[in-house]
C-alpha cells in the first residue's frame, strides 16, 4: 500500500470468538452478519472503523470514524 497512515491487516485467530460473542450477544442476523464480522476485526485488531455506514452505532466498544455522505 502506498497510502499514507493506512496498512493491511490479516484478522488474528481470536476474531472468530469475537465474532460469535458479537452475533450472540446482539442477535444479530441477516444484513448485520457482515458488519459483525467488519466490528469483530476492528475489535481484536484493535483499530478504528472507518465508514460511510451509520449502523455500526449498534456495536459497543467499536471505535469508529464515520465519514461525510456529502464528499
Amino acid at each position: 500500500m502506498r497510502t499514507p497512515d493506512t496498512s493491511l491487516a490479516q484478522a488474528p485467530l481470536n476474531t472468530w470468538r469475537t465474532f460469535t460473542q458479537i452475533v450472540e450477544s446482539l442477535d444479530l442476523s441477516g444484513n448485520d452478519i457482515p458488519d459483525a464480522w467488519l466490528a469483530a476485526s476492528s475489535h481484536t485488531l484493535n483499530a478504528t472503523l472507518v465508514t460511510r455506514d451509520v449502523g455500526f452505532v449498534k456495536f459497543p466498544d467499536l471505535t469508529v470514524t464515520y465519514l461525510s455522505n456529502n464528499s
